[in-house]
Protein backbone atom coordinates (compact mmCIF):
# COMPACT_ATOMS: atom_id res chain seq x y z
CA UNK A 1 0.00 0.00 0.00
CA UNK A 2 1.43 3.32 -1.08
CA UNK A 3 1.03 6.40 1.12
CA UNK A 4 0.77 9.87 -0.30
CA UNK A 5 3.44 12.30 0.77
CA UNK A 6 2.55 15.94 1.11
CA UNK A 7 5.06 18.71 1.49
CA UNK A 8 4.43 21.41 4.06
CA UNK A 9 3.88 23.85 1.19
CA UNK A 10 1.11 21.60 -0.22
CA UNK A 11 -0.58 21.38 3.16
CA UNK A 12 -0.42 25.15 3.71
CA UNK A 13 -1.74 25.75 0.19
CA UNK A 14 -4.60 23.29 0.71
CA UNK A 15 -5.56 24.82 4.07
CA UNK A 16 -5.47 28.33 2.57
CA UNK A 17 -7.77 27.29 -0.27
CA UNK A 18 -10.19 25.61 2.14
CA UNK A 19 -10.16 28.60 4.49
CA UNK A 20 -10.90 31.19 1.80
CA UNK A 21 -13.49 29.05 0.05
CA UNK A 22 -15.43 28.76 3.31
CA UNK A 23 -15.40 32.49 4.07
CA UNK A 24 -18.74 34.26 3.70
CA UNK A 25 -18.41 36.95 1.11
CA UNK A 26 -20.23 40.24 1.34
CA UNK A 27 -22.63 40.73 -1.49
CA UNK A 28 -22.03 43.84 -3.51
CA UNK A 29 -25.15 45.91 -4.06
CA UNK A 30 -26.20 45.91 -7.72
CA UNK A 31 -27.22 49.55 -7.69
CA UNK A 32 -28.00 49.89 -11.40
CA UNK A 33 -30.37 46.90 -11.34
CA UNK A 34 -32.30 48.14 -8.30
CA UNK A 35 -32.48 51.72 -9.61
CA UNK A 36 -33.72 50.56 -13.04
CA UNK A 37 -36.39 48.41 -11.42
CA UNK A 38 -37.47 51.31 -9.17
CA UNK A 39 -37.61 53.77 -12.09
CA UNK A 40 -39.63 51.37 -14.24
CA UNK A 41 -42.28 51.33 -11.52
CA UNK A 42 -42.89 54.99 -10.63
CA UNK A 43 -43.88 55.66 -7.04
CA UNK A 44 -45.65 58.39 -5.17
CA UNK A 45 -45.47 58.83 -1.40
CA UNK A 46 -48.59 56.73 -0.84
CA UNK A 47 -47.12 53.82 -2.83
CA UNK A 48 -43.89 53.97 -0.82
CA UNK A 49 -45.71 54.09 2.52
CA UNK A 50 -47.98 51.17 1.51
CA UNK A 51 -45.02 49.04 0.47
CA UNK A 52 -43.11 49.78 3.67
CA UNK A 53 -46.01 49.72 6.12
CA UNK A 54 -46.79 46.63 8.20
CA UNK A 55 -43.66 44.89 7.01
CA UNK A 56 -40.42 43.62 8.48
CA UNK A 57 -37.22 44.22 6.54
CA UNK A 58 -33.88 42.58 7.33
CA UNK A 59 -30.62 44.40 6.68
CA UNK A 60 -28.82 42.27 4.13
CA UNK A 61 -25.84 44.30 2.90
CA UNK A 62 -24.09 47.48 4.00
CA UNK A 63 -21.89 49.17 1.43
CA UNK A 64 -19.65 52.08 2.39
CA UNK A 65 -18.78 55.05 0.25
CA UNK A 66 -15.52 53.25 -0.52
CA UNK A 67 -17.71 50.53 -2.14
CA UNK A 68 -16.58 47.87 0.33
CA UNK A 69 -19.53 45.65 1.19
CA UNK A 70 -20.34 43.94 4.45
CA UNK A 71 -22.73 41.01 4.70
CA UNK A 72 -25.13 42.00 7.49
CA UNK A 73 -27.52 39.05 7.41
CA UNK A 74 -25.99 37.30 10.44
CA UNK A 75 -26.36 40.43 12.58
CA UNK A 76 -30.16 40.09 12.38
CA UNK A 77 -30.91 43.82 12.08
CA UNK A 78 -34.62 44.29 11.47
CA UNK A 79 -36.60 47.36 10.39
CA UNK A 80 -40.30 47.37 11.23
CA UNK A 81 -42.64 50.09 10.02
CA UNK A 82 -46.22 50.15 11.27
CA UNK A 83 -48.74 52.97 11.08
CA UNK A 84 -46.21 55.78 10.75
CA UNK A 85 -43.83 54.46 13.39
CA UNK A 86 -40.54 52.58 12.91
CA UNK A 87 -38.25 50.44 15.04
CA UNK A 88 -34.84 49.05 14.26
CA UNK A 89 -33.61 46.16 16.35
CA UNK A 90 -30.56 43.92 16.39
CA UNK A 91 -31.03 40.41 17.74
CA UNK A 92 -34.19 41.53 19.51
CA UNK A 93 -32.71 44.64 21.15
CA UNK A 94 -34.20 47.94 20.01
CA UNK A 95 -31.60 50.34 18.59
CA UNK A 96 -33.79 53.12 17.18
CA UNK A 97 -37.47 54.04 17.18
CA UNK A 98 -39.60 57.00 16.23
CA UNK A 99 -42.17 58.49 13.90
CA UNK A 100 -41.77 57.52 10.25
CA UNK A 101 -42.49 59.99 7.46
CA UNK A 102 -41.07 60.59 3.98
CA UNK A 103 -40.69 63.53 1.63
CA UNK A 104 -39.38 64.09 -1.89
CA UNK A 105 -35.59 64.15 -2.14
CA UNK A 106 -34.51 67.77 -2.69
CA UNK A 107 -31.61 66.87 -5.00
CA UNK A 108 -33.56 64.36 -7.10
CA UNK A 109 -37.37 64.65 -6.86
CA UNK A 110 -37.88 61.23 -8.48
CA UNK A 111 -36.92 59.72 -5.10
CA UNK A 112 -38.14 60.01 -1.52
CA UNK A 113 -36.19 60.22 1.72
CA UNK A 114 -36.87 59.97 5.45
CA UNK A 115 -38.12 63.12 7.20
CA UNK A 116 -36.24 63.64 10.48
CA UNK A 117 -35.33 60.48 12.43
CA UNK A 118 -32.72 59.45 9.86
CA UNK A 119 -30.57 56.71 11.38
CA UNK A 120 -27.32 55.11 10.33
CA UNK A 121 -29.43 52.41 8.65
CA UNK A 122 -32.14 54.60 7.13
CA UNK A 123 -30.65 57.54 5.26
CA UNK A 124 -30.53 58.83 1.72
CA UNK A 125 -32.80 58.05 -1.21
CA UNK A 126 -35.44 55.36 -0.75
CA UNK A 127 -35.27 52.88 -3.63
CA UNK A 128 -37.74 49.99 -3.71
CA UNK A 129 -37.76 47.04 -6.06
CA UNK A 130 -40.02 44.08 -5.30
CA UNK A 131 -38.84 42.74 -1.93
CA UNK A 132 -35.73 44.94 -1.77
CA UNK A 133 -35.45 48.28 0.02
CA UNK A 134 -32.33 50.35 -0.50
CA UNK A 135 -31.41 53.47 1.44
CA UNK A 136 -28.91 54.94 -1.01
CA UNK A 137 -26.22 57.58 -0.60
CA UNK A 138 -26.96 58.68 2.93
CA UNK A 139 -26.26 62.34 3.69
CA UNK A 140 -24.69 61.23 6.97
CA UNK A 141 -22.00 58.95 5.60
CA UNK A 142 -22.72 58.30 1.88
CA UNK A 143 -23.32 54.63 2.68
CA UNK A 144 -25.94 52.30 1.22
CA UNK A 145 -28.03 49.82 3.19
CA UNK A 146 -29.94 47.07 1.39
CA UNK A 147 -32.85 45.46 3.21
CA UNK A 148 -34.87 42.45 2.10
CA UNK A 149 -38.51 41.99 3.03
CA UNK A 150 -39.16 39.01 5.25
CA UNK A 151 -42.10 36.87 4.20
Amino acid sequence: MKLFKFSSFSIVLLLTIVFFSCQKRALRIDLSNIVNCHQNNPHDSLDIIQQLNNATWQLFTHQGFDEKSENMKNRNILLNITNGYFTISENGFQLFAGPFAIERNQDDPSYFQIVKNETSYMGGKIIICNDQLLFHDSYRDADDNLFKKLK
